[in-house]
């Protein structure tokens, strides 16, 4: 056989060898400079990346490794796994120089690092603020049609993630089989009025009152724990004649002074149903008027709130009751504390104070995440968003919050209560 000849068959059956090779696996911690550069440079075209600082171990939702690349100076890093996969980026910020070289773990779902405990880790000089912008596209806003920065009906939930999330499936989810109340039922107040002939209600401002009963109407009646530690607590059918002007002079006096419109069950219009709560809820608003005497029993801090929970529950026996709060977003979502806290059978409470429900407060039962992979050169970054299933008090329906969104686009703050026992 000519050399020609050999040289040709040689080149067919490594051509052959080629595509019967598995593909390679490709370390994260075996990226070139030259690739590091590439990819920064993709996702941010002001990024001047001249070299790597140091390489830490990650482990990425606990289960796949990757590697965070410190980049030169004040650009950023990136958080790089196997198989040319990004998790994160986050440019123009400064790694912290003690940042130990040791595995930890990364949270890309809401972006946090933590320890293996489950410590938050820092790893940058102001982590808290330097939030992304891009989740959102403005090019979806003449196909859907928005209800404020972050909250989505529940029959709009998949036209919203088709149109501000294009690409995402669904990736986990869990919900609290919880009753839902709203706030004009549970209104010892209302103000109603006639329009174009029909009848229009207005409750009282009474949303954290509604949500708080909401938690623990679950606990007595539904949770695990209805028959151990929520024993000693009246059931869903207890029910007591509540009357207002007698029960609660002070803010009765008020609200005939300074809220026209808003009535009583006693007079001539007002929430009729009124008349017959149950006493858990009656213990509730008690406690939070004796907090606000002289006005209606909305504007209560988160702080009253959590001290109004621990009274109560106090005063029903269960003494071990403690109620905290938590404005971080990232430390508490990020680290994913509410899934686990759901996942007791407990739900939780949100206390907004945004453009989506200005300051109010709801009940979370259960979330939705979102996956989706986007390609950055022959790269895949991996995003997520986070949907808080929630309770508002303005429908018995599942609402969903985009907690992602809300963050992430500087639509407000927060903050999330949680209680032990």
């Amino acid at each position: 056989m000519e050399p020609i000849t050999l040289i040709a068959a040689g080149l067919w059956c490594m051509t052959i060898g080629a595509k019967l090779a598995a593909e390679p696996t490709i370390k994260s911690d075996s990226y070139s400079l030259s690739q590091i550069k590439e990819v920064a440079f993709a996702m941010d075209p002001n990024s001047v990346v001249t070299g790597i600082e140091k390489l830490v171990p990650v482990l990425v939702n606990s289960k796949e490794p990757a590697t965070l690349y410190d980049l030169n100076g004040d650009e950023g890093y990136l958080v790089l796994g196997e198989n040319y996969k990004i998790f994160d980026y986050r440019p123009a910020v400064e790694v912290i120089d003690e940042l130990p070289s040791k595995e930890f773990e990364f949270n890309p779902i809401n972006r946090v690092f933590t320890t293996h405990g489950g410590e938050p880790v820092s790893v940058t000089k102001d982590l808290q603020e330097q939030q992304p912008k891009n989740y959102e596209s403005i090019s979806y806003k003449e196909q859907f049609i928005d209800h404020g920065c972050g909250k989505i009906e529940e029959n709009d939930l998949t036209a919203y993630v088709q149109n501000k999330f294009p690409g995402g499936t669904l990736d986990d989810e869990f919900s609290l089989p919880i009753r839902r109340n709203t706030q004009l039922e549970l209104s010892v107040y209302i103000k109603e009025w006639y329009e174009n002939g029909e009848l229009h209600s207005t409750s009282e401002g009474n949303c954290w009152l509604c949500a708080t009963y909401t938690v623990f109407d679950y606990l007595i009646n539904q949770s695990a724990y209805s028959l151990s530690s929520f024993n000693s607590f009246p059931k869903r059918a207890n029910t007591v004649m509540y009357y207002p002007r007698s029960q609660e002079p002070q803010t009765y006096a008020w609200v005939k002074t300074n809220a026209p419109g808003y009535e009583a069950f006693e007079e001539a219009y007002g929430n009729r149903k009124a008349k017959n709560l149950n006493s858990v809820y009656v213990a509730l608003r008690l406690a939070g008027i004796a907090l606000k005497t002289s006005s209606p029993i909305d504007g209560l801090s988160c702080a009253n709130n959590v001290a109004i929970m621990e009274t109560v529950a106090h005063n029903y026996g269960l003494s071990s009751f403690y109620g905290s709060m938590n404005t971080k977003f990232n430390d508490y979502v990020g680290t994913q504390d509410f899934k686990q806290f759901l996942n007791e059978d407990k739900p939780l409470l949100f206390s907004s104070s945004g453009s989506t429900y200005g300051n109010h407060t709801m009940i979370v039962s259960g979330y939705k995440y979102y996956k989706r992979t986007v390609k950055i050169l022959f790269w895949d970054k991996v995003e997520w968003a986070t949907f808080l299933e929630i309770g508002d008090g303005g429908s018995l329906y599942r609402r969903y919050f985009d907690i992602t969104r809300y963050y992430w686009e500087n639509c407000g703050g927060g903050t999330f209560i949680k209680y032990e026992f």
